[in-house]
């Protein structure tokens, strides 16, 4: 899209149809839903983070190659370039930037299915890394680390940018990206697609007060229920929240979007400017605004579907809370 045409009602029309829309190929009969389960690996015996790769502590790149190569699974890699394992029941197992492991479960047509795959997945999992080693927590936050006990392991570009950013704002950022873990739940749109917008932000609060599991971080109690969602309050008011209006989502969304640092765009004077200030007065791309769209963190996100993002990480006992609450609402 060249610059003349990258206006707001572009943009709007850009969100309206391909982050408040379902994909042209997708059925929304039964609605879908879906599920990334995050934890966070310890060594068992020292409660230190473990590494990715080799080197020092207990490395989990290594125990997921031997786990996944009896279990079928397919390492590739990911767009950024990063460890990527693929599932053959469908989904992927990948790294976030301070090593938490992630499952990311394919679309599936009932509560019922998914429930029962991440079943087939996660216990199994941590039970074989308990095996050799590794706790995989499944907690909202790393209780035994502080974070200069957790470093960033990822370093690609987006996370380095990411990573220097939010250090100039406080501490919030280096706990987000190395020590937290989410239980998040996507579920499909449907004929009202605002309603159902507004509905699942206004549960966003009542879903991280029922599954709150991360009261203690670097072995001390911090006073929150859950730690993860206050460092997630503390971490970048532009960027994060609760931004709808019930009258006008793509809109209000529109305006969160743009009044947000655009964090993968050059500092401008050492300041990351706001993307809105790209379209007035630089030349962005339509690939740098679907860029800077990932790199915003609201309760709940657009992305052709809703990604709930409020809930800890909890034991697998209590998957089946969450993803009920979720397809109920």
């Amino acid at each position: 899209m060249s610059v003349a045409r990258l206006t707001r009602g572009a943009l709007a029309a850009d969100l309206a149809a391909h982050a408040f829309s379902a994909p042209a190929r997708a059925s929304l009969t039964p609605r879908r839903i879906g599920a990334e389960v995050e934890l966070i690996p310890v060594e068992s015996a020292t409660r230190q983070r473990c590494p990715i790769e080799p080197g020092t502590g207990i490395a989990t790149l290594p125990f997921l190659r031997r786990f996944g190569g009896r279990q079928g699974w397919r390492e590739t890699c990911t767009a950024k370039g990063t460890p990527c394992f693929e599932l053959p029941s469908g989904g992927t197992i990948t790294f976030e930037p301070g090593g938490q492991i992630e499952y990311s479960s394919p679309p599936c047509r009932t509560p019922s299915t998914l429930l029962a795959l991440l079943r087939g997945v996660i216990p199994p999992l941590r039970a074989a890394a308990s095996g050799e080693g590794i706790n995989l927590l499944a907690v909202g936050i790393d209780p035994c680390n502080g974070p200069d006990r957790a470093p960033l392991l990822l370093h690609t570009p987006r996370y380095s940018r990411m990573a220097e950013y939010l250090a100039l704002r406080g501490p919030a950022g280096a706990m987000m990206m190395r020590q937290t873990a989410a239980f998040q739940v996507s579920v499909d749109l449907d004929e009202e697609p605002a309603r159902r917008w507004s509905v699942l932000n206004a549960a966003a609060p009542y879903l991280t007060a029922i599954f709150a599991n991360s009261p203690v971080y670097d072995g001390a109690a911090t006073g929150h229920r859950s730690t993860r969602a206050h460092v997630w309050r503390r971490l970048d008011p532009a960027r994060t929240g609760i931004p709808w209006d019930a009258r006008e989502p793509v809109g209000a969304y529109l305006d969160f979007a743009l009044a947000a640092p655009a964090i993968l765009l050059p500092a401008v004077e050492g300041e990351h400017r706001p993307f809105g200030e790209w379209v007035s007065l630089a030349q962005p791309t339509l690939p740098e605004w679907r860029d800077h769209l990932t790199t915003l963190f609201p309760e709940v996100r657009p992305r052709g579907h809703f990604e709930l993002r409020s809930a800890d990480a909890v034991p697998p006992r209590w998957y089946a809370a969450p993803l009920a609450l979720a397809a109920g609402i």
